[in-house]
């Protein structure tokens, strides 16, 4: 909302832009001067800093705050999930190794037996031979 001016505020204006006294602010009565920047009769709160810039920046902390909490629960939540992952896949390979070592023990039975069986087939081979007859 635009504040009232006195009457010879404009009078005032131009003096204090350098247009002098009343003879050349007469001359120049029929311009009209923009008001811009700030105006003396508002209050602070009523500034455009005030009424603009100082919303946008407080909206724009907020919102980085808040996307820095936001991020902060993602990096968990993904940590999280990969720590789940690294269980998962620790426990699959506990479950090979077990296969693995069954298989292993398995092996050695049967090499085991081949080398028992070895040794029967060479008594039975000396047993039967022609030659030691």
């Amino acid at each position: 909302m635009r504040a009232k001016s006195a009457p010879n505020f404009r009078r005032a204006r131009l003096q204090f832009l350098g247009f002098g006294g009343g003879q050349i602010a007469d001359k120049w009565s029929a311009v009209r001067l923009p008001d811009e920047g700030y105006n003396l009769t508002m209050t602070w709160w009523q500034q455009p800093f005030f009424q603009v810039a100082l919303p946008i920046i407080i909206t724009f902390v907020i919102a980085t705050l808040y996307q820095n909490s936001r991020m902060t629960d993602l990096r968990d939540a993904v940590g999280k999930r990969i720590d789940d992952l690294r269980d998962s896949i620790n426990k699959r390979f506990d479950a090979v190794d077990k296969r693995f070592d069954a298989v292993d023990r398995r092996l050695s039975t049967i090499e085991d037996l081949v080398r028992d069986h070895d040794r029967r087939f060479t008594t039975l081979e000396e047993r039967t031979s022609p030659i030691r007859r």
